[in-house]
């Protein structure tokens, strides 16, 4: 169950709205992805581990100020005791795939599915770039 407002001193741009979450069609082997509109406008992506920590499973979340919807966001997350880094993020339409260039200096393209991608590497992301129509 996710809350349907923020907790006190949460900022406003950084939560979801729990009516507009929906999964995206990210196939990850550690988690699994879904996006929602924040409550200030922007957009959020929300990470669930597929395995518990500590018996919990844990939530990261991003959201993007209203400003930036244009631009689509993405969201960086670690698994304490594992080198495995996920990334993910959601595009506009045009974007066919994303240039990712990750802190070891490699470079990655991704492809995009339904405005979305995703990869899980053990190297932390450095930036990202749109790769228009293809």
């Amino acid at each position: 169950v996710f809350l349907a407002s923020p907790p006190p001193g949460a900022a406003p741009e950084s939560w979801p709205v729990a009516a507009s979450i929906r999964k995206l069609p990210i196939n990850l082997p550690i988690a699994s992805a879904w996006i929602a509109q924040s409550v200030a406008g922007g957009i959020c992506i929300l990470d669930a581990r597929h395995q518990p920590v500590n018996g919990h499973y844990g939530i990261g979340m991003s959201c993007s100020e209203p400003s930036r919807t244009d631009s689509g966001t993405y969201l960086e997350s670690t698994r304490p005791g594992s080198n495995v880094v996920t990334i993910m993020g959601v595009v506009p339409s045009s974007v066919a795939a994303v240039q990712v260039t990750l802190t070891n200096g490699t470079t990655e393209k991704v492809p995009v599915n339904d405005n979305a991608w995703g990869l899980e590497t053990e190297a932390h992301l450095q930036s990202v770039s749109n790769v228009e129509g293809g």
